[in-house]
């Protein structure tokens, strides 16, 4: 049998008979509970609000940061000191006009070499005395060992590379260079626009407007061009010109364009090794940033069946440097729909303009001249919406991320306390909390202590409360 007895302070109390012949006495305070309870509508509502609105800001922007390209600059319009897409849709026609050019063809061996060397000899009329623009054709034969596709002995010969090196006159600013390299050969069945006829008419456009440039204010450094013939044939033309070239000693860094797309914003997706100051200079010098590290981690573990040629000046270059590809509709690479049409405008544009203030920062930078002594610094990089690239070393990530542990840590320290101290509380104070009041015996008498079984169980309650705490924590 039980019963209920008023109680000041507006609880209730039910009172409720024990084994035995005693009573328990159950504490009940709903008005407070449900007082507590009527406020959180509201608030969850305008949290909810907030989030959702929010959510669909950031999606727009990220949905437009993500397709936005710069307006193409026509030939007409722009200085010569400027990039401009236009000019370089030029090439870009060109070159795919020659249809497919595997290696060995007459359109990769005779007429798109033939193309390029027209091009540059324009381009070497407009130097002026104080720079050199230097063209040469190299035809090489090796072979090497690859360990890629479960490792194999690549042999090649009479692979073609058309090089160009743009310096200020005389022998000094020759001995430090940074590379550009792209190939012009395409895959099986396909013009192969993206892949890689783009980076080939976007470096030709690059090599006239450094001359341009050059003829007011050469840079300090050499630069120097590889548009290399033979890619597809797993990287044959790169090995041939980084381990024989006359001019590859003189490297200390290098830039790869390539495509496993069809335009679209180009993306970094691997620097290095080490040497944090190139994802710092392309950080701080491109106007269109894109990249993470996380896509290099992804790239070098080989999960991806795919390597460039940046693996070629990394491991037989021992060179440190920064590989960019178009990754946009990747559904056309390597098939007959990668032509010219499906770039979209404005996407040679943004690459141009990148790569011409990646080049300028570093062929002017001295530590072009001592690369070794920063060897050492891994570069962590992400770009926020493609506005702006944070970039820091490895070491700093490494201080972040302890940081970031140890403020958990003491939050979590803290919480846990708490909550235990709440649990301790609401055991005393609870709605079931045992308090018991005993009867005489035989019926009769005052209230009675509580017998030592309820004592024990009350304690072991208590107990379970606490441990409940830090497992709830």
């Amino acid at each position: 049998m039980s019963s209920i007895r008023s109680r000041g302070g507006g609880d209730e109390r039910r009172d409720q008979d024990l084994p035995g012949g005693g009573t328990i006495s159950v504490s009940e305070k709903k008005k407070s509970q449900q007082g507590r309870r009527g406020y959180a509508a509201p608030e969850s509502s305008a949290v909810l609000l907030w989030t959702v609105g929010f959510l669909v800001v950031a999606l727009l922007l990220v949905a437009f940061t993500h397709t936005y390209l710069p307006a193409p600059r026509p030939a007409a319009e722009t200085p010569d000191t400027e990039f401009s897409e236009g000019r370089a849709r030029r090439h870009l026609d060109a070159l795919t006009g020659f249809g497919v050019r595997l290696v060995g063809t007459t359109a990769n061996e005779v007429d798109t070499p033939a193309y390029l060397l027209r091009v540059l000899e324009e381009v070497q009329g407009l130097a002026g005395p104080g720079l050199d623009v230097e063209v040469d054709v190299q035809t090489v034969t090796g072979s090497f060992f690859l360990e890629f596709l479960g490792g194999f002995t690549n042999s090649y010969r009479d692979i073609t590379n058309v090089v160009v090196r743009v310096s200020a006159a005389g022998t000094a600013s020759k001995e430090h260079a940074i590379l550009l390299s792209g190939h012009y050969d395409s895959t099986m069945g396909g013009p192969g626009a993206s892949d890689d006829a783009a980076a080939v008419a976007t470096g030709l456009e690059l090599v006239r407007v450094l001359v341009a440039r050059g003829r007011r204010q050469p840079l300090a450094h050499a630069v120097i061009f590889n548009f290399n013939g033979g890619e597809e044939t797993i990287l044959q033309a790169a090995h041939g010109f980084i381990t024989q070239h006359k001019w590859a000693p003189t490297i200390r860094a290098f830039i790869n364009l390539e495509a496993a797309g069809a335009g679209g914003r180009e993306v970094v997706f691997q620097t290095g090794p080490g040497h944090a100051w190139l994802a710092m200079a392309y950080a701080s010098s491109a106007p269109y940033p894109y990249g993470s590290v996380v896509a290099q981690e992804v790239f070098q573990t080989g999960i991806i069946p795919s390597d460039t040629d940046f693996r070629i000046y990394r491991d037989f270059g021992q060179l440190p440097g920064i590989d960019v590809a178009y990754v946009a509709n990747g559904y056309v690479y390597h098939t007959a729909l990668d032509t010219a049409e499906r770039i979209e405008a404005g996407a040679l544009q943004r690459c141009g303009e990148n790569m011409l203030g990646v080049m300028t920062t570093i062929a002017s930078d001295n530590l072009l001249m001592d690369a070794e002594a920063h060897q050492d610094s891994h570069a962590v990089f992400f770009d926020l919406l493609g506005l702006v690239m944070l970039c820091y070393s490895h070491r700093v990530a490494t201080a972040l991320n302890f940081s970031v542990a140890l403020l958990f840590a003491g939050w979590l320290a803290a919480n846990v306390a708490r909550r235990r101290r709440q649990h301790l509380r609401q055991s005393f104070d609870t709605d079931d909390s045992w308090s018991a009041i005993g009867h005489g015996g035989g019926g009769g008498g005052g209230e009675a202590a509580v017998g030592l079984g309820d004592v024990v169980k009350g304690g072991v309650r208590l107990l379970a409360a606490g441990a409940g705490a830090i497992v709830c924590a």
